[in-house]
């Protein structure tokens, strides 16, 4: 009995019971997320969601704020790796073309400072230098959410420009190593 209840316990697959609060296999609703899977008499096949508990600071659910962020930043997560992608195929080519040139040279310094640098401090010195020092010039905000509630009133609307600072601060060092890579791919196909 204690090894089905450690499975039923480990398992995202759970059998419960369903009426008798006494038993060890009875699950409680208010402490795990379940999705029933089908019924068999008293008992009843159950997909788990993981139990995360509340927020300190909101009492929500941790799970539920998980579900409301979770497509913004997979959003987030595609933004980054499409644009530095591109930008590290341009920059790569660039350096391969411009072979020599004080531009090559610089651009492979500043690849090389992105590569040794640690990622927390890199991206806090980008945010500081676009959010803080040149914040008159860009304009780029330190916080903001994909969409922001509308002055007017109208709803909510797609702020673009809050999206360009976190992905500039997050692909920084892949744009690094996706630039240096496809330098060093160009040499060796055009020798």
């Amino acid at each position: 009995m204690e090894t089905i209840s450690l499975l039923n316990n480990l398992s995202p697959f759970s059998l419960c019971e369903t009426q008798y609060k006494n038993n060890y296999l009875y699950l409680d609703r208010k402490k795990t997320q379940l999705f029933p899977l089908f019924h068999l008499r008293e008992k009843a096949l159950v997909l788990k969601y993981p139990y995360l508990r509340q927020s300190f600071q909101r009492q929500l659910n941790v799970s539920d704020i998980l579900k409301k962020t979770l497509p913004h930043t997979l959003i987030l997560i595609f933004l980054v790796m499409s644009i530095t992608f591109l930008l590290g195929l341009v920059l790569g080519t660039l350096c391969n073309i411009l072979k020599d040139i004080s531009l090559d040279r610089m651009l492979l310094i500043i690849i090389s400072v992105e590569m040794s640098l640690f990622s927390f401090f890199s991206v806090i010195v980008v945010a500081w230098l676009l959010a803080f020092v040149w914040q008159k010039y860009i304009e780029l905000n330190m916080t903001g959410s994909l969409y922001e509630v509308d002055e007017m009133g109208n709803g909510t609307r797609l702020a673009l420009k809050n999206i360009i600072l976190p992905v500039l601060t997050i692909g920084i060092r892949l744009l690094a190593v996706i630039t240096q890579n496809h330098d060093k791919f160009f040499a060796r196909v055009f020798q």
